[in-house]
């Protein structure tokens, strides 16, 4: 004998108000501003017990003119850099990475994760960079030509130059036994 369960509808939710709705937007405005690719987490997390509601909301409300409007305000009075996340934020995000990795078998990835992690905590210092000292060289773009006088003056100097050296090699061959 098959048991029949009653038929229990679901509750009849009332509408919102504009002013509800208006809220809704100001606060999804400011989590996408924080998550921009995650409208859906953001949805949720304004409708939690409807994600029917929290689908529609992530397609449409990232870009309705009002939801637009709310975070060009927001970005002008605050600035980006508040949207950012914190450096708790940071780190707490590279630690769930690394667990995921870890979970799913990757132990070379959560390995990388988990030293990014303790580099931005300041546990591992990064190896100083060996600034290269060879690069010390000066370059005069000068070149500097001895004067040898006038040519008649060279000339006369490389032939008494050539007269030695043929008497010094005259008296080496004489010399030789």
């Amino acid at each position: 004998m098959k048991l029949l369960t009653p038929f229990v509808p679901a509750p009849v939710r009332q509408p919102e108000t504009e002013e509800q709705v208006a809220d809704k937007k100001a606060l999804f405005a400011e989590l996408l501003l924080k998550e921009p690719d995650a409208a859906f987490k953001v949805a949720l997390l304004i409708y939690p017990d409807d994600t029917g509601q929290a689908l529609r909301v992530a397609n449409l409300w990232p870009n309705d003119p009002d939801v637009k409007r709310i975070q060009k305000s927001m970005l002008e009075s605050e600035g980006e850099m508040s949207f950012l996340p914190t450096e708790a934020e940071d780190l707490r995000d590279l630690l769930t990475k690394a667990n995921k990795l870890f979970e799913l078998g990757d132990s070379e990835g959560a390995a990388r994760f988990h030293k990014m992690y303790l580099e931005v905590r300041g546990r591992i210092q990064r190896p100083a960079v060996a600034v290269n000292q060879t690069n010390n060289t000066i370059v005069n773009r000068v070149m500097v030509v001895k004067d040898h006088g006038t040519d008649d003056q060279w000339e006369a100097k490389a032939v008494a130059q050539q007269e030695r050296l043929k008497r010094e090699a005259a008296i080496d061959i004489e010399a030789t036994p």
